[in-house]
């Protein structure tokens, strides 16, 4: 089950409205901040915002002001029954560049309440295309809302409104039977993100460095050790797009020609090596491929599934020896290459002892210890 349709509309049943207590010297109205009133951390903000200092000068001393805190006012209401008018357009604003919303003033029919808030300005545009206004203002009622956490308004005769309806359902399916307890070839979702897991590997070193303050670009390289170099094999869906069930030994072939069409390009263009350049398009070396989880999220299984046809550790072994081979291959045939990230190839599918270093990993560690800028010492 993939969430490609979430439009990551959120509409909440009450909203909670933080308001200055002074009045805006344009509009005459005080401003208000929309928050979602589960949302701590949203509040705390807006609490910190609709706070004012004002300073009044004290009658019986000379150049002498007393401090009055001005705290804003907090609402809880219904969400519904609002009206808006536009105020301004977006302006300047006072750290450079134009802001990203409108000011408008919104009208609680049920209460009286009253305030000015900021609409951000592309769902400011979709809400005018769908509605009649006149002279600024619009009939209908209004719901506030947030995208993406902008915050916009909608009626229910907008596109949108249909959109926040589906996404609300998304969001109440996706909360049902989530699992821990991931299984090798399965995707899991969130609203946002679709994730296939793909077993285990150790990853013996980790490389960290350190700079030189007079030189930044003189760096000493530690090699560390790692007792527990677990990387889960988690990468993204959208490396597989298009296929809705594939098999392991698809991958593998699939693996193995990229690289092979990397090290043609590489070879035929005399370049520069990057390991990224000779992994490119092999799925477990994708951007954030491995992961260091301590345990998987609770999240719900997704319709993708891998079908696991052949064993695991070769397709890693087969993979991760093709690099290594590659690399120690052409470094050896003198190309040019950036030997500084190659810890990222020395990888194994069992765990690892000091003791049984592979040929590959000692050829590969001596070429990095060699190399002007990648000194290194095992920890």
């Amino acid at each position: 089950m993939g969430y490609n349709e979430y439009n990551g509309w959120n509409i909440l049943d009450n909203i909670t409205l933080v308001i200055k207590q002074e009045k805006h010297p344009r509009y005459g109205y005080p401003q208000g901040y929309v928050v979602d009133p589960r949302n701590k951390k949203q509040l705390d903000t807006a609490k910190n915002w609709g706070t004012d200092t004002k300073y009044i000068k004290a009658d019986d001393l000379k150049n002498k002001y007393d401090t009055v805190v001005l705290e804003p006012n907090i609402v809880t209401i219904e969400n519904k029954g609002f009206t808006i008018e536009l105020l301004d357009s977006a302006n300047s604003s006072s750290q450079g560049g134009k802001l990203s919303f409108w000011n408008c003033l919104i009208k609680h029919l049920e209460t009286g309440l009253e305030c000015v808030i900021g609409i951000d300005s592309n769902l400011l545009l979709t809400f005018l295309l769908q509605n009649t206004l006149v002279n600024g203002k619009c009939n209908s009622e209004v719901i506030l809302a947030r995208k993406s956490g902008s915050v916009g308004v909608l009626t229910k005769n907008m596109v949108e409104y249909r959109e926040a309806l589906n996404d609300a359902q998304i969001k109440k399916a996706i909360s049902k039977k989530k699992t821990s307890k991931w299984q090798i070839g399965k995707s899991y979702v969130t609203l946002t993100i679709d994730e296939i897991y793909l077993g285990e590997l150790y990853k013996p070193f980790d490389m960290t460095y350190n700079y030189n303050r007079r030189q930044s670009y003189d760096k000493l390289y530690h090699l560390v050790l790692d007792n527990e170099p677990i990387r889960r094999v988690i990468f993204n869906s959208d490396v597989l797009e298009g296929y809705e069930r594939l098999t392991l030994s698809e991958i593998y072939s699939k693996s193995i020609e990229a690289i092979d069409k990397n090290i043609e390009k590489i070879v035929s263009k005399n370049s520069y090596v990057y390991l990224s350049n000779l992994t490119w398009g092999v799925p477990m070396f994708e951007y954030g491929a491995l992961k260091q989880l301590d345990k998987f999220p609770s999240r719900q299984q997704g319709d993708i599934e891998i079908i696991i046809d052949m064993d695991l550790n070769k397709f890693y072994s087969d993979i991760i020896n093709k690099i290594q081979n590659t690399i120690i291959k052409l470094h050896d045939d003198g190309y040019k290459m950036r030997l500084t990230d190659l810890d990222n190839i020395l990888l194994r599918t069992t765990k690892f002892g000091m003791s049984d270093l592979s040929e590959n990993e000692k050829k590969i560690l001596n070429m990095m210890a060699s190399s002007n800028d990648c000194k290194y010492m095992i920890e």
